[in-house]
């Protein structure tokens, strides 16, 4: 039987849960900007988004 591993990478210690909650505002600010212009300055959220993921992708670079 095939066991996935996400459970133990989601609750890892290593895991820094603030990072994703920055990113999910990232994402939903960027969507509420696309569909009605309700949040002024919402396409700075793709750049927030893109921050965020070099910020891990280069931690991750570094790390190993």
């Amino acid at each position: 039987m095939l066991k996935l591993n996400v459970i133990d990478k989601i609750n890892s210690a290593s895991r820094n849960s603030c990072v994703d909650v920055f990113r999910a505002v990232a994402i939903i600010v960027v969507v509420l900007y696309h569909f009605n212009d309700i949040i002024p300055f919402g396409h700075l959220g793709v750049d927030l988004f893109f921050v965020i993921s070099g910020l891990l992708v280069g931690g991750i670079l570094i790390k190993n």
